[in-house]
């Protein structure tokens, strides 16, 4: 009998015992890494059961629920080391998982007055030397694609929006740009199978235009068909089955806030309706 035999032999729950018949050797405790799993269990359990109550995984920062805000916001920073240099303790199928129920890793930024944003812009261009603020960037990004949005209506003449002439040559004269990369035709788009990074776009420009990702699968330009099949995949990956969608670009459309599940989505809006229906009715009958 070896030491790593003896260890082999506890960790498989043998038990060793001495003349008076009591157990010398215990099977030994969870591991650190263990322990560190069980927290995260435990927390998403106590996530789950939130959302249970309140219909939501949006917790409030309130004493009662400070170590589950605690570690919401550690998995929003665990969810920015994972997209800056893919450091990170946080795996694609916690990402998943999180996203099945609805979290959201972009904790909503306060809101912040005209001249504010100006400020964030000329800080942004003194840094990167330009204004092509991308969609994803971390602090300008809803901003930037919010005003490009506005900026086509206003070309198009629509009124009550919040880009005005004023708001448009302060943006020109810091050089702000209003159109990233080029307007593929329509013809052309018609024609050309386009490539994943292409349809993003298109997607990214729905969401600018309509507030959401829940494009209609029978929509013109096969957008539609595309977001289908991308939660198709993203089935596959979640099954550990080969899949054309990778971890990275199932971050890049959690960010957009894409909606992996539409029917679960629907069911949910349909729930949350019933009880505001419900609590009208009551409000009603009180009064």
């Amino acid at each position: 009998m070896t030491p790593s035999k003896i260890k082999l032999l506890t960790l498989m729950g043998f038990e060793f015992m001495d003349a008076d018949n009591q157990i010398i050797n215990s099977k030994p405790g969870p591991s650190k890494d263990d322990q560190v799993e069980q927290r995260w269990e435990e927390n998403f359990a106590v996530l789950l059961q939130n959302k249970e109550l309140t219909g939501s995984v949006n917790v409030k920062r309130i004493p009662e629920n400070k170590v589950l805000y605690n570690w919401i916001m550690s998995q929003r920073v665990e969810y920015k080391k994972l997209a800056s240099d893919g450091r990170s303790k946080l795996t694609a199928a916690k990402i998943q998982r999180l996203n099945d129920v609805g979290f959201s890793f972009a904790k909503r930024p306060k809101y912040l007055k005209w001249d504010d944003r100006l400020e964030q812009l000329k800080e942004y261009k003194a840094k990167h030397g330009h204004l092509k603020i991308p969609i994803n960037d971390a602090m300008l990004g809803e901003f930037a694609g919010r005003q490009r949005s506005e900026y086509t209506k206003f070309l198009e003449g629509k009124k009550d929006i919040g880009m005005n002439a004023m708001r448009v040559q302060e943006l020109k004269d810091l050089g702000f740009v209003f159109l990233l990369g080029k307007r593929v035709p329509i013809e052309r788009r018609m024609t050309k199978r386009k490539t994943w990074d292409e349809r993003f776009q298109e997607l990214i420009e729905f969401r600018e235009e309509y507030g959401h990702t829940l494009v209609p699968q029978h929509s013109v330009c096969g957008l539609g068909e595309w977001v289908h099949q991308q939660r198709k995949n993203y089935k596959l990956l979640k099954a550990g089955k080969p899949s054309a969608l990778s971890t990275e670009r199932t971050i890049r459309l959690s960010d957009t806030g894409f909606i992996f599940d539409a029917a679960g989505h629907r069911r949910m809006r349909k729930f949350a309706d019933a009880e505001n229906d419900e609590k009208q009715v009551l409000e009603f009958a009180d009064l």
